[in-house]
């Protein structure tokens, strides 16, 4: 992203320091919706995954993570 100038190194600091400041619940239900779009786009299921366990810890991570990954194999 250096080439292009859209996104600096500082941009992506700050948006991570705010994503830590968000409520939970709306992270657990960002990452079942993320999760669960993936039916229909293409959306980096693994990043998902790994950003989850970052922001939310590895038990609330991981129960948003298996929420959304059930929605999407219950559906399919």
């Amino acid at each position: 992203m250096r080439m292009t100038g859209w996104v600096t190194e500082a941009d992506v600091r700050f948006y991570i320091a705010a994503a830590h400041d968000v409520h939970p619940a709306y992270l657990v239900a960002l990452v079942v919706i993320l999760l669960f779009v993936d039916l229909f786009i293409a959306v980096p299921t693994l990043a998902i995954v790994l950003l989850a366990g970052y922001f939310l810890g590895p038990m609330l991570g991981a129960l948003a993570s298996i929420m959304g990954l059930a929605a999407m194999g219950c559906t399919a």
